[in-house]
């Protein structure tokens, strides 16, 4: 077995090459980005964010980190949905599946639900799977050069679809929320603590 020292090296060298493949993966817009865009920013409703595994937890994280952004969101995961909880689906809401590969799980039965609802579908995923309709939104990103453990569990995969999500939040808070609709919101915590501290300033 290597000695702690080289362990944490090769550890710091997998994180920088982690790094790395985030910037390939985001060296181009990546395709569909600017669709999801508008498809979030003109919702009458809100967003529900699903997905299964490790794309769930980032799912999870997206709409916490949406609805900070001024857009209500919440995650409702993709076995619940196909399960009765895709009630929670109206027309003035999009469903939003972050996947890496789009496969198994029952998720080629999402586009029917969302359909049957009347609610938009964005889908941000490695490749087009073929369940896609034409009129659905596809956010396709490069994995190529993610670091995942073993080429397979999702480490440097899941933190690029994290950041498309993050760069999505960004692009929606610009538009949509202030300083005193994050106040409204963070009564209490890191962020309320901040904000009440000295409020003009931060207006």
């Amino acid at each position: 077995m290597p000695n702690d020292s080289t362990m944490v090296t090769d550890a710091i060298e997998y994180a920088f090459s982690a790094i790395d493949g985030l910037r390939a993966g985001i060296a181009s817009p990546p395709a569909g980005f600017d669709a999801a865009l508008r498809v979030v920013l003109s919702l009458q409703g809100k967003v529900v964010t699903t997905g299964v595994g490790t794309s769930g937890i980032i799912a999870r994280r997206f709409a916490h980190l949406l609805t900070d952004s001024g857009v209500p969101a919440l995650f409702v995961h993709a076995t619940e949905l196909l399960n009765g909880a895709g009630g929670v689906l109206t027309p003035h809401d999009a469903l939003y599946l972050i996947s890496k590969s789009a496969h198994g799980n029952g998720l080629g039965r999402l586009p029917a639900l969302a359909e049957g609802r009347g609610s938009k579908l964005v889908v941000q995923a490695g490749c087009r799977p073929p369940w896609l309709e034409a009129h659905n939104v596809l956010v396709e990103l490069d994995f190529s050069q993610t670091k995942d453990l073993l080429g397979l569990v999702a480490t440097g995969s899941s933190l690029l679809n994290a950041l498309v999500c993050d760069m999505l939040c960004w692009s929606v808070c610009q538009q949509r929320q202030t300083v005193s609709g994050l106040r409204a919101i963070h009564p209490e915590g890191g962020v309320g603590l901040a904000l009440s501290v000295e409020p003009e300033a931060n207006e």
